[in-house]
């Protein structure tokens, strides 16, 4: 049985179909959160300028 798991083992890890991830972000996944990040804010202050906006109309 130990011989069928190492066997197994050998396939997986030295398989050239199978990717291996390495530790840490790159910098497109980066670059992509921050672009995300700075819309998130971008809508949130013009929805505050918006309803800022609406506030003093009514007023």
């Amino acid at each position: 049985m130990p011989e069928v798991r190492s066997k197994i083992k050998r396939l997986i890890t030295h398989h050239p179909s199978i990717i291996t991830r390495k530790e840490g972000f790159t910098l497109i996944e980066i670059a992509i959160v921050l672009v995300i990040i700075g819309i998130i804010i971008g809508a949130i202050l013009k929805g505050q300028d918006l309803i800022q906006n609406a506030r003093q109309r009514n007023w």
